[in-house]
């Protein structure tokens, strides 16, 4: 059985296929369903001078189904 996760530099995440970019925080005790992706671009461009990433926060207890899209600057919670 394959297990993979895509994890940016200084993240943890259990191996469930999820996708999990830069600016992502996740708290104790989450679930992350199998096949997430965390966005941290609300407005994604192939080029930006400008362009910073948008930080998400998953609170402890959150719970987020398989599957799921998770875009960035909103705060998840139990």
């Amino acid at each position: 059985m394959r297990k993979n996760a895509e994890i940016c530099k200084g993240r943890v995440l259990g191996e469930n296929e999820a996708t999990m970019y830069g600016g992502v925080k996740i708290e104790d005790t989450i679930f992350v369903g199998p096949h997430t992706t965390f966005t941290n671009d609300p407005y994604p461009r192939s080029f930006s001078n400008g362009w910073k990433i948008v930080e998400t926060l998953v609170k402890e207890g959150a719970s987020i189904g398989a599957g799921g899209a998770v875009m960035c600057s909103i705060a998840r919670g139990e």
